[in-house]
């Protein structure tokens, strides 16, 4: 029985062993990554095991300004406060990602993925977002003017009898020609009076929930 015991406490101790070394492993491999990106403001050479991977990475005030990240992986990751400004994201995906206070003026976000992100605050002045995903996204006090979101599609988290005056997104000279617009709690009326360009060469094709 003494034995048996002590056989059962080795493997259990092996494996155990082997538990936190795959986890550091991956830990340090991932902490590798980023300081690579934060470092060099692009990702690793092409080759390179997961070098777009910075899933649930913490890079909450990061200046990523000018970057060249198109491609990288930020699902789940901390971004708040972070700074994109005029950086190459094409088809990056930000799914699930807090980028509250997050800066992506003059950005090229073209097809980048939205989907499930925290966006409040935030801002995409000049951005170029076309065939974007912002699927269930929280955009409270958010700043889209003058970015493009033709193609794109777009769809807000919203607590019931929240109006667009009380989310209060900035949308001057935005264009959503073409966009699929879903769940967006504004007024038709109020919407185009923020000059934004909603029917450019009749592409539009939206569903517009209006506030009541």
């Amino acid at each position: 029985m003494v034995v048996t015991m002590n056989m059962k406490k080795l493997l259990m101790g092996s494996l155990a062993f082997a538990a936190i070394g795959a986890s550091q492993m991956i830990f340090s491999y991932n902490r590798a990554t980023l300081e690579f990106v934060k470092k060099h403001k692009t990702l690793p050479d092409v080759g390179v095991v997961g070098r777009n991977d910075l899933s649930f990475a913490s890079l909450a005030g990061v200046d990523f300004s000018g970057a060249k990240l198109s491609g990288a992986n930020f699902n789940g990751a901390d971004l708040r406060g972070a700074n994109f400004s005029r950086a190459e994201l094409v088809s990056s995906n930000f799914s699930g990602a807090s980028l509250e206070n997050s800066i992506f003026d003059d950005a090229n976000c073209y097809g980048a993925n939205f989907n499930d992100a925290f966006m409040d605050r935030a801002s995409f002045k000049g951005a170029e977002m076309a065939n974007a995903n912002l699927s269930n996204v929280s955009l409270k006090n958010a700043d889209l003017s003058n970015a493009n979101l033709s193609g794109s599609r777009i769809s807000c988290k919203y607590a019931r009898g929240e109006t667009y005056e009380s989310i209060n997104i900035k949308m001057t000279g935005a264009d959503f020609a073409g966009a699929n617009i879903i769940h967006f709690p504004f007024n038709v009326d109020s919407f185009e009076r923020k000059q934004c360009y909603l029917r450019e060469n009749g592409a539009l094709n939206s569903h517009m929930a209006r506030a009541s």
